[in-house]
């Protein structure tokens, strides 16, 4: 059995010695790791994937960024690391790295070592997580939850799908497009980062602007931390849209040669404020794509959704009976011939239905969140139902959560992507990294072949 697998995975724990027992614990009472007799594990995946663990006894990466250093703190601490950790050569082993940091409110202004400590780790082939201590007063379900899904945070970032994926039956190909935004860690301005995602079954591959090489996803978190070619913000006068629409076009052309298949194009509404004319809502035609092919013969087999989470998207705050409605699907406006997508709330998510942001303007008030789906192409009521639904089932696909991510999974696996990025400043994200009180999720599946 042992021969027959490609890959393997090295986690590490460089963290406290009560963390990794109680991780591994945890690990072996719900079967996501399986024991060997020789002191390895079996990931709990389809295929089976060997698991060699090793445990680190470090909480070094805790220590603060030296403000000693001024601007070149960060740098100074990528640099050691490089430095001192073994780097990875053997391209059949996926190296986790689990590490504990403190919470970030005990960290100076400007030292807070995750960003630098995560490009550090990646420079030495290595894809991190990070968990903070546990803590006396924390609940056991809260502490179980954080264990468990920073190992799923690291599976995920390697580009494990969950097992309900066999239950979207697609048999199309599916692309993701979008721009990674962020400010130049040197010079403050900003920058962009074309990429593109493409799914297959279980397969998901990642294309960075300027090559035309497929990545898996944790060999795109590790090339994105090197040398990357970005543009800048697209304008009336410059040409950096027509850069990132070659990119994009030029990709959907090479799918369409490659795969006999159909193809479902999501594409990120921002789009529509970088120079994108066609995804604007004035322009927007429901029957034509929002771009071009170049070979018309084949612009039958693509079909697009709009994907929108912007404050242009109605709220859901609907009150029944003086309760806070919490209901989740899909919900369809036939005349307008949109979708609005309202996904679960998270069981472990507690609020008062009377609690409102005016009478308690700083209390974070957690809500679902609605995504709306507009189909574009030349379809049927029934085929613009089923992009939807489509849609609307792709954000289910995070191994770390079991309820909805805020996008469909081809776009929302690119904030794994931006986290990588060195060249860009740090960016505080909707959904942090394990540090949430999410509740558990089943099992996972590899898409490594």
């Amino acid at each position: 059995m042992g021969s027959s697998i490609e890959k393997r995975i090295l986690l590490e724990f460089w963290t406290s010695e009560e963390i990794y027992r109680q991780a591994m614990e945890l690990y072996a009472e719900n079967r996501i790791l399986i024991p060997n007799e020789d002191g390895t594990f079996w990931l709990n995946s389809e295929p089976k994937l060997l698991v060699e663990v090793t445990f680190k006894n470090s909480t070094d990466f805790s220590v603060a960024l030296d403000l000693s250093k001024g601007d070149k703190a960060f740098d100074d601490r990528v640099r050691r690391i490089e430095k001192t950790l073994e780097r990875n050569e053997d391209n059949g082993t996926m190296t986790m790295a689990l590490v504990e940091i403190n919470h970030k409110d005990n960290y100076e202004e400007q030292t807070d070592p995750k960003s630098a400590n995560r490009i550090g780790l990646a420079l030495t082939n290595r894809i991190s997580q990070f968990i903070h201590p546990l803590e006396m007063e924390e609940k056991e379900d809260t502490k179980k939850a954080r264990l468990i899904n920073s190992f799923y945070d690291l599976l995920s970032d390697h580009g494990f799908l969950p097992a309900r994926y066999l239950k979207l039956k697609n048999e199309n190909l599916i692309l993701g497009f979008s721009l990674i935004k962020g400010k130049h860690r040197e010079n403050q301005k900003d920058m962009y980062l074309p990429v593109v995602t493409r799914m297959k079954g279980s397969e998901v591959k990642i294309r960075l602007f300027g090559g035309r090489e497929w990545f898996t996803v944790w060999e795109a978190l590790l090339a994105v931390c090197k040398d990357q070619r970005f543009i800048q913000k697209p304008a009336q006068y410059n040409d950096e849209a027509a850069k990132y629409r070659s990119f994009f076009e030029r990709t959907v052309s090479e799918c369409l040669r490659e795969y006999k298949d159909d193809i479902v194009v999501l594409l990120d509404a921002n789009l529509r404020t970088l120079q994108w004319k066609e995804l604007t809502n004035p322009n927007l035609d429901l029957n034509d794509l929002p771009f071009h092919i170049n070979e018309p013969e084949c612009k039958s087999r693509v079909k697009v959704i709009r994907v929108s989470d912007e404050k242009d998207v109605h709220q859901y705050r609907i009150r029944d009976k003086n309760e806070v409605n919490r209901n989740q699907g899909l919900f369809k406006d036939a005349e307008a011939k949109l979708y609005y997508g309202i996904g679960a709330k998270p069981g472990t998510i507690k609020m008062s239905p009377f609690l409102q942001k005016y009478n308690s303007p700083g209390k974070f008030i957690p809500h679902q969140q609605i995504v709306e789906y507009i189909p574009l192409g030349n379809m049927n009521d029934e085929e613009r139902d089923e992009l939807a639904k489509l849609a609307h089932h792709l954000r289910k696909l995070n191994i770390a959560y079991n309820v909805h991510t805020k996008l469909p999974y081809p776009l929302d696996i690119m904030k794994s992507v931006r986290k990588y990025v060195r060249t860009l400043k740090d960016y505080e994200y909707d959904y942090d990294d394990s540090f949430e009180d999410w509740e558990l999720v089943g099992e996972v599946s590899s898409n490594l072949e």
